[in-house]
């Protein structure tokens, strides 16, 4: 094994222990390295031995010093700040933020509400280097209330940011910095002005993809065509990757030869250029690495120094780390140089192997898509097959077309602000049609292979099994092509696991103020669905809709299905009308495959129920409306419908679907948003209904779960689903009561987040939650 990939080991197990306490993985990686150094001769082991060791105690110290000072040494308390705009601030709709700098060296998340639309040319005058003064409030940022979900208060604690500003826009004011923090900002200044010019001035159809393949800016692409590219497993084509630094260089350097610059003058032109560019361009981890590269090369050149790339990768790898350990848990970082390492180790087998330029696209494509594979299972739970064709026409096409003509396009407007844009016709010409065709292929579930999250010990068995494979590959054993049975037998493990699960469960989702819940039967032989949670719809004026709006059946129901390897739910209940329970559906039905709706059989006449039971038409879904008395059967499991009843008018809340169900012998009881009235009349009609579990109704609205209807269904354990600190109340203290005065243990998403319970043999043999009660007070406030 390389030594410079057992180095690679040690320091990532370094890290991984220091910043997250991964020992699993860290042993993993150790056995690694013990196994590498086996294999050398013994008169270098205890060398090599002492050289790892070495490597381990260095990442280990530096991690650690950066994770010890990464605190904030703000209390919440404060109202006023002098700070410094680091980068440009971003304004999507009618929110605008961006990163601050106070003058205690605090980095601060500045986020500022516009009342008008000319407030969004304020953005335009807070330039990189501005100072400011403002008086605001001090929030902790959200982390993740759900299993699996994106959490973004790790995420701005990895970029050393602590709290986030809230200002108001008359609370603000700023003026130009110093002559030296100009100077420091210069570039980012003129990033900026570049970009607020393209923003404004270039058609809204390519502004997106051009801001982000020339600024590596991708905010301003809309959101659905940014799903539909992440779906499709290409959405590192709307980005500058390594492969496009590679070539603007070459095709620099080849054209300052062309015009008759000496080699020399020529190399230290694109030594001074290189770092320029990646900070024009946002400095990604892709760029950085591959500008990094660049220089390296040129360096080299220049000083007619002889050196192999990977030294000079090995040494910006490891220079990342020591500068910014947090670096390793981003996924542009990992998949940015597990891609270059392997495709380096290679590139001398696919040189002389494959002489047709196709034939070594394909490898190469190949090769990135099978080491990407594992980290896009761990981070996006899916992956489409179509991918790697996608991928063989679309990196030809995006880095030989569009983006020289982007960056065309942009040259001419600045240099040419009056004259007809010839690139930006061309590319009118041609990018709508390509993006009609993503949004075309995303449609199809076909191709689509949903796996769910690995664990990381299984991740790190995905990668054991490609490495032997690419390995046999480069060896050209006889029966090489046999060696991607390890690959499909890991792979089919993790997907086969649900199947083998003898335990039922029941999640009750964290969807803010609002419902839904997952049940799964044993074996996974049924999924289903109650409710989808959803946000309420104010109207707002076009300049104050937001780039990508926020979707609970998507964002939330979906992708926490996704992650548990779901790809079909067989039956969908709403349990009635209102947003917060039914307005996730459309979402929800677009990433799954829903094989049946069932609603409550009463008037329709709301616009929204109509537009949702026109899309489910639209796509072939049965819709079955119950009423008290009807049964839903599948797969050995039934639900009894007890309401909404037959024979009596009710309101919207009390006309909700109420189930009655057994799961592994546990009785269930689901009663949408139903008040007193409703459980009178249940009661009335099923005057023995016990349960063991109980939803509380209504988010534990003081209009529902009366003492009567808690002493008839004498609940071993009560549900609410409510948000935190909703302006309603929910739940209300009351109900809360009453729940403890019946000696009733009570699960709140508002202070537990998801619950999730484990059934089996007639009994909960577990519940977990994502908060514990310990800790609520810190985490709602």
């Amino acid at each position: 094994m390389n030594i410079w990939m057992l180095t690679a080991f040690v320091s990532m197990a370094a890290v991984l222990i220091v910043l997250q306490q991964r020992v699993d993985v860290a042993i993993v990686f150790i056995l690694i390295v013990v196994i590498g150094i086996c294999w050398r001769s013994r008169g270098k082991r205890l060398y090599l031995a002492m050289c790892l060791l070495l490597v381990y105690v260095v990442f280990t110290s530096s991690t650690w010093l950066h994770d010890r000072n990464n605190v904030s040494k703000l209390t919440g308390t404060e109202e006023h700040f002098t700070f410094t705009v680091s980068d440009r601030f971003h304004i999507d709709g009618d929110r605008l933020q961006g990163v601050v700098q106070t003058t205690g060296g605090e980095r601060l998340m500045l986020r500022m509400r516009l009342m008008e639309k000319e407030q969004q040319r304020l953005s335009s005058l807070y330039l990189p280097g501005s100072h400011c003064e403002a008086t605001g409030v001090l929030i902790r940022p959200n982390e993740a209330r759900n299993f699996y979900a994106f959490d973004y208060r790790t995420y701005l604690y990895m970029q050393k940011i602590h709290w986030q500003l809230q200002v108001e826009p008359q609370a603000m004011t700023c003026a130009s910095g110093d002559l030296l923090d100009k100077g420091r900002y210069l570039l980012a200044s003129w990033r900026t002005m570049m970009i607020e010019t393209i923003v404004a001035d270039f058609p809204s159809e390519l502004k997106g993809v051009v801001l982000a393949l020339t600024f590596g800016e991708r905010r301003y692409i809309e959101g659905a065509l940014l799903d539909a590219y992440a779906e499709l497993g290409i959405i590192h084509l709307l980005a500058i990757s390594g492969l496009h630094v590679g070539l603007i260089s070459a095709v620099m350097y080849a054209f300052l030869l062309r015009v008759g610059v000496t080699r020399e003058r020529a190399q230290t032109f694109m030594l001074c250029l290189l770092p320029v560019f990646a900070m024009l361009t946002g400095a990604s981890p892709p760029v950085v690495r591959a500008s990094a590269m660049a220089f390296v090369i040129f360096l080299c050149i220049r000083l007619r120094l002889r050196t192999h790339p990977l030294y000079g990768i090995m040494a910006i790898f490891f220079a990342y780390l020591l500068i910014d350990p947090y670096q390793l848990l981003q996924l542009g970082f990992q998949l940015s140089f597990i891609v270059s390492f392997t495709l380096l180790f290679a590139a001398k087998t696919i040189q002389t192997r494959y002489k047709s330029s196709l034939a070594r696209l394909f490898v190469v494509s190949t090769i990135a898509q099978l080491v990407g594979l594992p980290l896009i299972f761990y981070n996006f739970f899916e992956w489409s097959a179509l991918s790697l064709l996608l991928n063989l026409v679309y990196i030809p096409f995006i880095s030989l077309f569009v983006l020289p003509v982007s960056i065309l396009s942009v040259v001419l407007f600045f240099l040419f602000p009056s004259l007809p844009n010839i690139a930006v016709f061309l590319l009118e010409s041609v990018v709508p049609y390509v993006h009609h065709v993503v949004f075309a292929l995303q449609k199809s579930s076909l191709f689509t292979f949903v796996l769910g999250k690995p664990h990381p010990l299984l991740l790190v068995c995905m990668y054991g099994a490609s490495y032997f494979l690419l390995v046999s590959w480069e060896r050209r054993h006889r029966l090489w092509s046999l060696s991607v049975i390890p690959l499909c037998l890991v792979i089919s493990i993790k997907w086969l696991m649900p199947y083998m699960n003898p335990n039922a469960e029941m999640t009750m989702i964290d969807v803010g103020q609002g419902d839904s819940f997952v049940i799964e039967a044993p074996f996974r032989r049924h999924v289903t669905v109650i409710d989808t949670g959803g946000t309420m719809s104010f109207s707002e004026e076009d300049w104050q809709r937001r780039q990508r709006s926020f979707d609970t059946g998507k964002d939330q129901v979906s992708a926490y299905l996704k992650a548990k390897g779901v790809k079909t739910v067989d039956r969908l209940v709403l349990t009635h009308g209102h947003d917060d329970h039914m307005g996730g559906a459309k979402g929800l039905i677009a990433e799954m495959n829903v094989r049946e709706v069932v609603y409550p059989a009463v008037a329709h006449e709301q616009e929204k129920e109509q537009v949702l039971f026109a899309d489910i038409q639209q796509r072939g879904i049965p819709v079955r409306f119950v009423q008290e008395g009807d049964k839903l059967v599948s797969s050995g499991q039934v639900m009894h419908v007890l309401g909404p009843p037959s024979d009596v008018e009710l309101g919207l809340n009390d006309g909700s679907v109420v189930l009655f169900m057994k799961i592994e012998g546990v009785s269930f009881l689901f009663t949408g948003d139903i008040e007193e009235e409703g459980e009178r009349v249940i009661l009335e009609q099923f005057p023995n209904l016990t349960a063991t579990i109980l939803k509380v109704a209504h988010h534990g609205s003081r209009t529902s779960t009366s003492e009567a209807w808690l002493n008839e269904v004498n609940p071993k354990v009560a549900l609410v689903s409510a948000g935190v600190n909703n302006r309603f109340g929910h739940p209300h203290p009351e109900v809360v009561s009453r729940l403890h005065e019946a000696a009733v243990p009570l699960y709140r998403t508002d202070e537990h987040g998801m619950v999730v319970l484990k059934l089996r043999d007639r009994a909960i043999v577990a519940i977990e939650s994502k908060f514990s009660s310990v800790d609520k007070k810190s985490r709602t406030r």
